[in-house]
C-alpha cells in the first residue's frame, strides 16, 4: 500500500483546521497536493517534493504575503479549487488586520435564492414589498467595522452583481424601498473556484466588477 498524505491532530492547544473544519484531537484528515492547512495562526501549504529520495512531501509557508495584504484596506480576490483553503486565507487576512477585533462575516453567494439575496445583503425598509412589516438591517450594514467574505462570488446573479459594484465604488448601500444611501465601513474579500476571466468572456460575470475585486 502507498497511502497518500494525511495529518493528525495530537491534541495540542493550537488546533489544526482543514477545509474550514477544525480537527478533533487524535483525528486524521487526508490531504492533497497544494492544500492549505491552518495550524494555530499559521497557514502552511502541502507540496510534493520534486527531488527523488528523502521526504516525499513537505510544508511551505509564506506568511509575509498575507501579512502585507492584511495591513491594507484594499479589496481582495482569492482564487482556487474547492478545498484549497480560500476561506482559511480570508480568515487569516482578517485576523492579521486592524479589523481583527470586529465581525468576520462569511456570505455564501449561492446559498440564498436571488429573490432573498438582495434583501439579506442590502436590507429593506418597511413596506418595500409584501410581507416587509418592519425595516431590516442588511448583512453588509450589520458587519460595520469588520470584514465580509463573499464566498463563491462567481455564483452571484447578474442583478446583484450590479448592486455590489455600486457598493464597492461608493461604500454605500441602498436598502430595498429606501431613498437615502447608508455609508458602510467594511472590508471585502471575495473568493471563488471559478475562472472569473473565462466567466467574463462568457458574459456571466461583469468585467467592471471583476476589476473592482
Amino acid at each position: 500500500l502507498n497511502p497518500g498524505p494525511a495529518i493528525l491532530d495530537l491534541g495540542g492547544t493550537n488546533g489544526i483546521t482543514v477545509r474550514g473544519r477544525r480537527l478533533a484531537p487524535q483525528t486524521w484528515s487526508d490531504l492533497v497536493d497544494g492544500e492549505a492547512i491552518q495550524i494555530g495562526d499559521a497557514i502552511v501549504m502541502l507540496r510534493r517534493h520534486a527531488e527523488v529520495g528523502g521526504a516525499p512531501w513537505f510544508f511551505e509557508s509564506d506568511p509575509s504575503t498575507l501579512a502585507m495584504v492584511a495591513a491594507g484596506a484594499v479589496t481582495v480576490l482569492i482564487l482556487g479549487e474547492t478545498g484549497a483553503g480560500k476561506e482559511v486565507c480570508a480568515e487569516t487576512i482578517h485576523h492579521l488586520s486592524p479589523r481583527s477585533g470586529r465581525t468576520f462575516l462569511r456570505l455564501h453567494c449561492s446559498a440564498l435564492p436571488e429573490s432573498l439575496l438582495e434583501g439579506e445583503l442590502f436590507g429593506y425598509e418597511r413596506g418595500a414589498f409584501t410581507g416587509a412589516v418592519a425595516a431590516k438591517v442588511g448583512l453588509l450594514e450589520h458587519a460595520a467595522g469588520g470584514t465580509v467574505l463573499l464566498d463563491e462570488i462567481g455564483e452571484l446573479p447578474p442583478a446583484v452583481q450590479v448592486k455590489l459594484l455600486r457598493v464597492l465604488d461608493s461604500r454605500e448601500v441602498l436598502r430595498l424601498g429606501g431613498l437615502t444611501p447608508r455609508t458602510i465601513d467594511v472590508r471585502f474579500i471575495a473568493a471563488t473556484h471559478r475562472d472569473l476571466r473565462a466567466e467574463v468572456q462568457a458574459g456571466r460575470f461583469r468585467e467592471d466588477l471583476y476589476y473592482r475585486l
